[in-house]
């Protein structure tokens, strides 16, 4: 398994200070705590954006470790979200915050793997900030929100609160993984959140509603790094239809698979690092 790190980035600036060709977040005087990690140590930059989760995905950051052995070439960076964010905060704000990390940490011309939500990130960050990324990977995205991820992400933010937390764990497990998934880890995958915090519950909402703002179909003509675009055909969150038409958009390369992965492909499809992997290297 690859050997990693934990840390929490902190770059307090004042407002509209430059670095370089950085502009810092208007709404804002610092980058809030982002706690981040840092895997294995090759010459190569893989820079991961994670989706919408009731945790912190550094928290899994063995499991990236375990599941990235063959990414021996490259120095993996996991960034989770700001620890707080604030009403009307965007996936365009949240792209400047990974930027600002990424300049801070000396990172360019990274491979971008972006799941979900982390796809929206990445499609934000290689239209604004085109010079961090040399390749990017996105999973189970799109370029916005259809009326299946309205539908679902409105179940899930009525969902957000202590009195229903476990209702909400169970209909984003039910809707992002397989049934075969389920019938093997779905307690396990209960089980794993833990306990979850009104802060996080709150942050959940507001990622949310980021979500169900963000379009960047008048910006996609400005991404000019090689894409690869993956989805699934029973993808409750995201449809396969919308999945392909960001391909269309961005000139993507495509891996899609058939009916029996759905949302979930980014943790369920066992020969999707092996895809990523061979994208990244050609």
């Amino acid at each position: 398994m690859l050997s990693y790190q934990l840390s929490i980035g902190r770059n307090f600036k004042e407002k509209g200070e430059q670095k370089g060709k950085m502009e810092f977040l208007d709404d804002a005087q610092y980058l809030e705590p982002t706690n981040y990690a840092i895997i294995g140590n090759g010459p190569k930059t893989l820079v991961i954006l994670p989706g919408l989760a009731l945790k912190s995905t550094v928290c899994s950051a063995d499991a990236i470790a375990a599941n990235f052995t063959a990414f021996s070439e490259y120095t993996i960076y996991l960034f989770d979200d700001r620890d707080y964010v604030m009403d009307g905060y965007s996936i365009w704000k949240r792209a400047d915050d990974v930027a600002i990390l990424m300049e801070k940490l000396n990172l360019q011309d990274a491979y971008i793997y972006g799941a979900s939500m982390g796809g929206m990130v990445g499609q934000a960050l290689a239209i604004n900030h085109p010079n961090l990324v040399k390749k990017m990977f996105l999973a189970s995205t799109s370029f916005a929100p259809g009326e299946e991820t309205k539908e679902m992400l409105g179940l899930w933010m009525g969902l957000a609160s202590q009195e229903t937390l476990s209702k909400l764990i169970q209909a984003m497990n039910n809707n992002i993984y397989s049934e075969t998934t389920l019938e093997k880890y779905g307690e396990m995958l209960e089980k794993s959140v833990g306990p979850v915090e009104d802060e996080e519950l709150k942050k959940f909402i507001l990622l949310g509603k980021a979500i169900l703002a963000f379009d960047s179909s008048e910006g996609l003509e400005k991404i000019k790094c090689p894409v690869c675009v993956v989805g699934a055909e029973a993808d409750k969150i995201f449809s396969i239809n919308t999945i392909r038409s960001l391909a269309e958009k961005t000139n993507a390369k495509t891996l899609f698979y058939g009916p029996e992965y759905g949302h979930g492909i980014y943790d369920e499809a066992p020969d999707l690092k092996e895809k990523m992997l061979e994208f990244f290297e050609e």
